[in-house]
């Protein structure tokens, strides 16, 4: 209960218990006031506005009149202001702290500054694949896109600046280089001297050509691609061949002049895509494929030298019969093994017109995670975690262009077998990796080639998240919120249905993090028939006890900015990204909303409180009397431990049944700690009150709400 009995009065206070789970049990809502700096104290929340959206997008020329030699008489006309966001989808953080989100468009909006409240569109560019939106992640300095059956990348390794519309899957230029070169064919014929900062610029099978001032050492030719053989830091020496994995290249003389070496881009755009009609043949080893003339990767580039030239890593061959076989592919090798023996297949057969694949084509959202244990970019791919792996070599930067940068694996663990079920979701724990399944967690070490047995949760997971070293899970669509340590679960808490206003509401779950130590998450409630009821952001107080987890506390932080209720068409899709600490000091994280039909936002929260009577607070129904012996009640007053400020607003409301409508009781704005009014309750069975709150543009009091004080006539 939130209220408690003195000599003839009733109390009502403990707002930071937060929402019960009944009006019967304590405080039915609180909706817009924190309730966790001072306990025991609900004061008004900083209110959420939505980020300025922006785009690149050039101004284009429009009608003209007919001297256009000099610019005369032409109109200039602006792209649509302001360019309109899809349902927010992905989010991603740089270390620097830069946001990123992606909407079910595609569209992915940066944010122009650390801390600040607008985001700009960027744009697709040319290089772009497609618009895949099942996927965003930041790592080793680049912006990764999950979607249409490849992975792309945005950047040119340099970090948030080079996130640009023109860096779309381009091979970057901070490891490819061009050097001064000496060769010494005298007593060591076979090596190219590079200097110390330049050596660790190249990679084993790094295409490079040569060009002199003068004449090359023989037998180099100008304008001939050769390939890196092997990388002698030590020495600052380099071994090359004329393909890959051949013989190293004998000099006969030192040749003349200035002599240069210069690192090639791969053969292809971006090694990351599913490649299509490659041919292999079965070797009689029943589990080696070998790669024979050509295959096609996702830009249509024609490998044709029977080398698998993308990155290392375990890939899914589609055969033309539908049976997907899973095989270890090594950058610069011509043989692929498999997992398990190919069958109904002749040894001499060749498999041709099958396909090569990444990604899982059936997955619609792969959460992509970067792991804090091994620093490694993994994502969900149907009933298995790929990884994408930086290569341990110290002489290699990652570099998407760079097969040899990296390595990865389209599956590189997997759910049990026999259990069938589906990766949605995953985190690290301590040195474990807790993995969601559409209904179970699992637990995986990194290392071995499936998770443990399942820890069943019930209900289909929507999210997860690490908050001080406990797994929370958002699930189902009655507002239940889980805890596991990997190994079980177990139920933590029930949303309120009261909050909604109606019996059996409907709830989605939205985005979900840690922020002050509090569990924040996203919920739209509705109708079963799919009206929208009320949709914001909760915060629930989580600690261990000596029986168990504990949660208690629940709040409805924050409306969005678009107000309590979405639009008919809204979805409950949403992010919540912290912002903790913010430039100006203040409470500070940012959120996304769906508020239509595929129409989305970003939310923030400045330093202005809430200003239209948002702020509400609804008490415990409570008991005061009973058919043969109902009350009347004198006057009700509230306490506050500051008093009002110019511009600041209570309202309070009362009714003697939930089915009543409130009435109000009184209004105070002048600057006092308390008031009392008449209480316009009279033969009453129950009671319950309303109080809303409105603050000062400026230089507000918060509106500290202590307690509200009932007597008795």
């Amino acid at each position: 209960m939130a209220y408690t009995e003195e000599d003839n009065a009733i109390v009502i206070d403990g707002f930071q218990n937060g929402i019960a789970a009944s009006p019967y049990l304590g405080i039915a809502n609180i909706r817009g006031f924190n309730t966790s700096y001072y306990p025991g104290v609900a004061y008004v929340n900083y209110r959420r506005r939505a980020a300025t959206l922006t785009s690149t997008s050039d101004w284009y020329a429009g009608t003209h009149s007919t001297n256009v030699s000099n610019n005369v008489g032409w109109i200039f006309t602006a792209p649509a202001t302001p360019p309109v966001m899809g349902n927010p989808v992905q989010q991603a953080v740089s270390p620097a702290g830069l946001i990123y989100i992606q909407d079910y468009n595609g569209v992915i909006w940066k944010q122009t500054a650390v801390n600040s409240t607008s985001f700009t569109q960027l744009d697709g560019g040319s290089g772009r694949f497609g618009s895949g939106n099942a996927g965003l992640a930041y790592w080793n300095n680049y912006l990764v896109v999950f979607g249409d059956g490849v992975i792309e990348f945005c950047g040119n390794g340099t970090g948030d600046a080079g996130v640009v519309s023109s860096n779309w899957n381009v091979v970057s230029n901070a490891n490819l280089g061009s050097s001064g070169m000496t060769t010494n064919y005298g007593s060591h014929p076979n090596n190219v001297y590079v200097s110390a900062t330049l050596t660790s610029y190249f990679g084993v099978n790094d295409q490079v050509t040569f060009t002199t001032t003068g004449a090359l050492p023989s037998p180099l030719v100008v304008g001939t691609t050769y390939y890196v053989l092997s990388v002698d830091l030590t020495n600052e020496a380099l071994t090359i061949s004329t393909s890959v994995g051949g013989a190293a290249v004998i000099f006969t003389n030192d040749g003349s002049g200035s002599n240069t070496i210069t690192v090639l881009p791969p053969s292809m755009n971006l090694p990351l895509g599913s490649s299509t009609n490659a041919s292999f043949l079965l070797s009689p080893t029943s589990n080696v494929l070998l790669i024979l003339e050509s295959y096609t990767n996702q830009v249509g580039t024609v490998i044709s030298n029977g080398i698998w030239q993308e990155a290392s890593g375990l890939y899914n061959i589609v055969l033309a019969n539908g049976q997907t076989v899973p095989a270890n592919f090594t950058n610069g090798s011509y043989e692929v093994n498999l997992l398990s023996p190919l069958i109904y297949f002749s040894i001499t057969e060749n498999l041709t017109g099958v396909s090569i694949q990444l990604l899982n084509p059936t997955v619609t959202d792969y959460r992509p995670y970067v792991s804090k244990v091994d620093g490694s970019l993994y994502f969900c791919n149907g009933q298995y975690i790929g990884r994408i792996a930086e290569a341990t070599s110290p002489n290699l930067t990652f570099n998407p262009g760079q097969p040899g940068s990296y390595s990865l694996s389209a599956g590189v663990t997997s759910i049990p077998e026999q259990f069938t079920d589906t990766v949605v979701d995953m985190v690290d724990l301590k040195n474990s990796l807790v993995v969601a399944g559409r209904k179970d967690v699992y637990v995986w070490d990194y290392l071995g080639a499936s998770t443990s047995s399942p820890s069943p949760v019930g209900e289909p997971i929507s999210r997860i998240v690490n908050l001080l070293n406990n797994v929370y899970i958002l699930a189902g669509q009655k507002g239940n919120i889980y805890i596991s340590n990997g190994y079980s679960a177990q139920l933590l808490y029930k949303l309120s249905d009261f909050m909604a206003g109606i019996i059996d509401p409907v709830w989605t779950w939205g985005g979900i993090m840690s922020h002050r130590s509090r569990l924040f998450f996203q919920a739209l409630a509705q109708t079963t028939t799919g009206t929208n009821i009320l949709a914001g952001i909760f915060s629930l107080t989580v600690s261990p006890s000596m029986i168990g987890e504990t949660a208690s506390g629940l709040v409805m932080e924050n409306q969005n900015s678009y107000g309590l209720t979405p639009a008919s068409g809204a979805s409950g899709v949403g992010l919540l990204i912290d912002n903790s600490p913010s430039a100006s000091g203040n409470d500070s994280y940012y959120s996304t909303w769906s508020n239509g039909s595929n129409i989305g936002g970003i939310d923030y929260n400045d330093t202005s409180l809430w200003q239209n009577y948002e702020p509400t607070i609804e008490t415990d129904i409570i008991p005061i009397g009973t058919i043969l012996d109902k009350k009347t009640f004198g006057n009700i007053e509230f306490k506050l431990d500051r008093p009002l400020a110019t511009g600041d607003f209570i309202k309070l409301y009362g009714r003697t049944s939930l089915s009543d409508s409130y009435t109000l009781i009184g209004t105070t704005s002048t600057a006092q700690l308390s008031e009392y009014f008449s209480a316009n309750i009279f033969q009453g069975q129950w009671v319950q009150f309303k109080v809303t709150m409105k603050c000062a543009s400026s230089g507000s009091s918060f509106i500290p709400l202590r307690e509200i004080r009932l007597t008795y006539n």
